[in-house]
């Protein structure tokens, strides 16, 4: 990278993401005039478009690694939604109180298996490097890839209290894939209204 950089610009010794990308880019743009910054430019996107060849990056399902202590997590989580039920059937909470704790406990459940698959997931791995990078896609992919899918929307816009536990990993169950369907459908109804 810094051979592709002006002889007079500061050394750079650190890892470049996407947002120090921006910065670099925004930095050579306020300090060089237009012609010599078109030509630094091109420079660092041809660098990258090859390196980004030779590294031949890509993201197979074997890349993700499902979480051993999501089984406990979910295991926990069932209790509190039973506990959850019994006070509501002694009448301790209302309707729409058991439903926002609901969706709060599996909520908390889906962050909790997020911050578990940073740690498990290997760090020179793709998925990784693709997301630290800020290349492609954010960490809402992975999750519902190898961690759950969670809660999903129904066509009216509420939150399904029930959450899909599996990951696209693990594959769904029949009634795991029928609630799943819900967002997908409304996802695509919504992009063609839009």
């Amino acid at each position: 990278l810094n051979a592709s950089l002006p002889p007079d610009y500061p050394y750079l010794n650190k890892l470049i993401d996407n947002k120090g990308l921006k910065g670099l880019v925004k930095d050579i743009i306020e300090k060089y005039p237009n012609e010599e910054c078109v030509a630094i430019l091109d420079k660092i996107k041809y660098l990258g478009f090859e390196y980004c060849t030779l590294s031949g990056t890509s993201w197979g399902m074997d890349d993700l690694i499902v979480p051993e202590e999501k089984e406990k997590l979910i295991y926990d989580a069932e209790r509190e939604i039973e506990q959850i039920d019994s006070h509501f059937e002694k009448g301790l909470l209302s309707p729409e109180e058991k439903t926002s704790q609901k969706i709060l406990v599996w909520q908390t459940v889906k962050s909790k298996i997020e911050a578990l698959l940073k740690d498990t997931l290997p760090e020179d791995g793709p998925v990784l490097s693709i997301i630290n990078a800020g290349a492609r896609g954010s960490w809402a992919q992975p999750v519902q890839m190898a961690g759950m899918k969670g809660l999903v929307n129904n066509p009216a816009g509420d939150i399904i209290e029930l959450p899909v536990k599996s990951s696209f990993a693990e594959g769904f169950n029949v009634l795991e894939y029928f609630i799943s369907t819900h967002g997908a459908r409304k996802g695509t109804a919504d992009t063609a209204l839009r």
